[in-house]
């Protein structure tokens, strides 16, 4: 099941719904019914089962293994191998290697259709809940998260839960997203996590220190 669709903020449905409403920036408006068209093409497409998940994710990475074969090769020639290198270098047919990309791609498009309800669940959750979110437009948000969702689905190798393993990639992306097209914000994600994290061991060092100060109010031990 996926994560409950709000935070319990005291609010009632409709006043949540009004909310969203007013949080949308006026591009957003722009393509409201882009939003209303994304949400009615897969609203309807279920989640897949563990096993169509596994399945389609062990076809997936079968695909990267292939493209890092081929990163290789081209590294190695110091030129683009021809498929027919690419498919003697893996150790098959060129008939085969079209047959194991063809499933590979299949693989991925299948975890991604099945799983755009949630990019649009973290897209409408960061509006409700992100100043920088609301900065920016849906659409926008729903390219970063979309941009998340292939790169999971590329990477998936079939073990564990997809949606668990995709809203990893759908939030970095979100995140990176805000911090990139937020208006006036030049500062990379990276660096603005990096300087949280110091923001927070600074605050970790003054609260030890304090302590410490009530603890041996004279500065050490007497002689």
């Amino acid at each position: 099941q996926m994560t409950r669709q709000w935070i319990d903020t005291g609010l009632s449905s409709s006043d949540r719904n009004a909310f969203l409403k007013n949080s949308l920036t006026p591009f957003d408006l722009q393509h409201k019914e882009t939003g209303k068209a994304f949400r009615a093409k897969y609203a309807n497409l279920r989640f897949l089962t563990l096993e169509e998940e596994m399945t389609a994710g062990k076809f997936s990475h079968v695909g990267k293994r292939l493209e890092t074969i081929r990163s290789v090769l081209k590294e190695a020639l110091d030129r683009e191998p021809t498929d027919d290198e690419w498919a003697q270098s893996c150790k098959l047919t060129l008939s085969d290697l079209y047959t194991y990309l063809d499933l590979s791609i299949r693989a991925r498009n299948r975890l991604v259709q099945h799983n755009m309800r949630l990019v649009d669940f973290w897209a409408r959750k960061m509006i409700s809940f992100s100043v920088g979110a609301r900065e920016i437009s849906y659409f926008e948000l729903v390219t970063e998260g979309l941009v998340g969702l292939t790169k999971a689905a590329e990477n998936f190798d079939g073990r564990g839960k997809f949606q668990t393993y995709a809203t990893f990639w759908i939030r970095s992306e979100l995140y990176m997203g805000i911090s990139r097209l937020r208006p006036g914000n030049h500062v990379p994600h990276r660096v603005s996590q990096l300087y949280s994290k110091i923001k927070r061991a600074e605050t970790m060092l003054t609260d030890a220190a304090i302590t410490r100060a009530h603890t041996h109010p004279h500065g050490g031990v007497s002689g």
